[in-house]
Parts: structure tokens; C-alpha cells; sequence
């Protein structure tokens, strides 16, 4: 999502192009992650979770729910490997 005079805005919006083009996006809830937290974790335990999860209050994102070795890969790529 761009903005005027080539900004970009980061309000939030799931889609915009700060994502790789590969990553599968399933906008949830807040009520829709207390239904199906327990089989997110068991996929991301099993190694079979593909999925970011970006999650709604009211409509706004507030949070990101992203796959366990997506998140050590990040952080080592940052420098600051994670022993989780």
C-alpha cells in the first residue's frame, strides 16, 4: 500500500508488499485465535504450520501469529538467534 509522494503507509493492512509474495496470509480474530489456538500450535509443533496470522481488534492488526522456524530464522538473520 503506497501513499502521496511515494510514502508508505504502515497502518496495519496485512497485504502490503513488506511480505514475501510465497507467505500465505489468514487474517484472524481475536475471537477466531481463542477457537483455534490449540491447532496452531500443534501445527507449528509439527512443523506443518505455512500460515501468518495476522490478527484484528476491531478491525485493526495488532498482532502477527508466524510459525515457530520462521521466527528463529528472522531473529538469526537479525543477528540475535533464539534458543526457543
Amino acid at each position: 500500500m503506497t501513499t502521496g509522494a511515494g510514502h508508505r503507509s504502515t497502518a496495519g493492512d496485512p497485504q502490503e508488499d513488506r511480505y514475501d509474495a510465497g507467505v500465505k496470509l489468514r487474517q484472524l480474530t481475536v475471537e477466531d485465535v481463542r477457537t483455534e489456538i490449540g491447532e496452531i500450535v500443534k501445527q507449528g509443533i509439527d512443523g506443518t504450520l505455512e500460515e501468518h496470522f495476522p490478527v484484528t481488534r476491531h478491525g485493526k492488526v495488532g498482532a502477527v501469529i508466524i510459525p515457530i522456524a520462521e521466527y528463529r530464522r528472522l531473529r538469526k538473520k537479525d543477528g540475535n538467534p533464539t534458543e526457543l
